[in-house]
């Protein structure tokens, strides 16, 4: 009887060391994913800003073009009002 009880105490205690374990191993997925994310966020960032420098480049270069369409117009605006809040930023 008494075997009995120290060996569902001793199974207790390897349960909870288990689960301690376990949160530790997800605590650091957590964190990985979050790293991942913010990589991700920034590298699409920079994708969108590529692309409207891009669709700007392909107006400049023929205004006529089909390739600069309102969607692309937009991101080209949106791209310009940033780049002028930096560059007022800058110098003040």
């Amino acid at each position: 009887m008494i075997e009995d009880f120290l060996n569902l105490l001793n199974d207790e205690q390897d349960l909870n060391s288990r689960i301690r374990q376990i949160n530790y191993q997800i605590e650091s997925l957590e964190n990985e994913n979050e790293i991942r994310l913010r990589k991700y966020e920034r590298l699409k960032s920079k994708i969108n800003r590529l692309k409207a420098i891009n669709n700007l480049l392909l107006y400049v270069e023929d205004p006529s073009s089909d390739e600069f369409s309102s969607n692309c117009y937009s991101d080209y605006n949106d791209f310009l009002e940033k780049m002028i809040k930096v560059n007022h930023r800058k110098s003040v």
